[in-house]
């Protein structure tokens, strides 16, 4: 209201209306619902006014009962307000756009520039997916962190598409909730969800050229002509396709239409960008061009992506964290490292790259080390990160192939260095075969 009054316009709330002018109805609420729908002759507030306004309220010159609602409305986004008035400060443009409610603009006009808080962009709490008798999602919880680059990995048919659905609105979980930004989406169809999607087969408009496809997104924004061509030149630049902007879409290679898509997909600035195996279509080289690539624009847009693939190398190549599924439910979350040194299953340690697996059975176990008989392997001692287990349990040696060496000097011969394994190494003695 504040922000209304200071740029020359006057509303109130009630029942999440919004009208011009006259009186506060009786039952009016100042902190509202969420969302709110304004009226057509107030669709849109200058952008300049709207400057003004925030500058006057960086000026701390705010009334009590002012502070109170600037609270409410910071304690539901989730931020401080001390954090909101240093950030006014910033010159960024806030607009109002369809049903979008006040504090969303307040919000948007933070873009995620200040943490807030610790909370993650996106919670995923017990989410369940049905198909009859068919559990494709399975009690997920997950948190995304805002502006991570976050992958869902996992063998066809793991529910990872599936997940991505349900975060997009196009499809509804059975049980469970899932918050984007500190607002459940339940009630929030596809299309007005703080996300936007690029599919695997792109869905390029072919009657379209490259201008026109990128710009699609933008038809409704009520921006003038000019502004949109200069966001659309602002895309195409930052995909590295200056110029192309009048090419035809049939005219474009697999990499130029992923690159397009993406473009599409960026021009609104989406909160989430989820991307379906992207990458799937294109050939092994320009595969991993468009993964360095990818990598390298989400770093400049700073936006949180959510990627699913079944590429492992692609996973631990782009990701900052990945979820591991399978059957539905997720197995592990980790940053790559962790998951390649440290999985916490089978299934995990045999999907992540190549493993040799062996049978054993604990001898000794204290201060963090464990001894292991493992049958022809001999006596094998493993560093178990502070976790203990049993004498004569059954566990499971897994071994990565980089981490055997093949000496021909036995410990103790030889100098170091010349051949001979180091103090402290598991030592297999043994015969090579034909």
């Amino acid at each position: 209201r504040r922000l209304h009054r200071l740029a020359g316009r006057s509303a109130w709330w009630n029942h999440g209306q919004v009208r011009a002018g006259g009186g506060r109805p009786p039952d009016a609420n100042p902190l509202g619902p969420l969302e709110f729908s304004p009226s057509p002759a107030h669709r849109r507030l200058p952008v300049d006014p709207l400057r003004a306004a925030r500058r006057r309220l960086v000026s701390r010159k705010i009334q009590a009962a002012e502070r109170l609602y600037l609270g409410g409305i910071c304690s539901r986004a989730g931020f401080s307000v001390e954090a909101f008035l240093a950030e006014l400060g910033n010159d960024v443009d806030i607009r109002f756009n369809g049903r979008v409610a006040l504090h969303e603009c307040i919000y948007r006009c933070l873009g995620g520039t200040v943490s807030m808080n610790e909370r993650g962009i996106i919670s995923i709490r017990g989410v369940s997916k049905h198909f009859g008798a068919v559990h494709a999602v399975d009690k997920v919880d997950l948190e995304i962190q805002r502006g991570e680059f976050f992958s869902l990995l996992g063998p066809s048919g793991c529910g990872k598409t599936t997940l991505l659905r349900m975060l997009a609105g196009f499809e509804a979980p059975s049980e469970g909730e899932i918050y984007i930004d500190g607002q459940p989406m339940a009630a929030i169809p596809a299309y007005r969800r703080p996300v936007n999607m690029v599919f695997q087969n792109y869905a390029i408009f072919p009657h379209l050229d490259v201008r026109g496809n990128i710009a699609f997104g933008l038809r409704k924004s009520g921006l003038s002509k000019a502004e949109i061509n200069a966001k659309v030149d602002e895309m195409l630049n930052l995909i590295k396709l200056p110029g192309y902007a009048g090419r035809s879409a049939m005219q474009l290679s697999g990499g130029e239409r992923q690159r397009v898509a993406l473009a599409r997909a960026l021009i609104k600035r989406p909160k989430v960008l989820l991307l379906d195996e992207p990458l799937g279509a294109l050939d092994k080289k320009l595969r991993e061009q468009m993964q360095l690539e990818l990598r390298a624009l989400q770093k400049s847009v700073g936006i949180t992506f959510v990627f699913v693939t079944h590429d492992q190398e692609e996973a631990l190549t782009l990701s900052d964290r990945i979820a591991v599924m399978a059957q539905g439910r997720v197995l592990q979350v980790a940053s790559p490292t962790s998951l390649y040194e440290r999985p916490n299953s089978i299934f995990v340690a045999d999907f992540i790259g190549t493993m040799n697996f062996f049978d054993g059975r604990v001898r000794k176990s204290d201060n963090g080390t464990t001894i292991i008989d493992a049958g022809s392997l001999g006596s094998i001692k493993a560093a178990t990160d502070g976790e203990a287990f049993g004498v004569g349990a059954d566990v499971v040696v897994a071994i990565r192939p980089e981490k055997l060496k093949l000496h021909f000097a036995a410990p103790g011969e030889g100098a170091p260095g010349e051949g001979a394994p180091g103090e402290g190494a598991n030592v297999i003695e043994g015969r090579m075969g034909p």
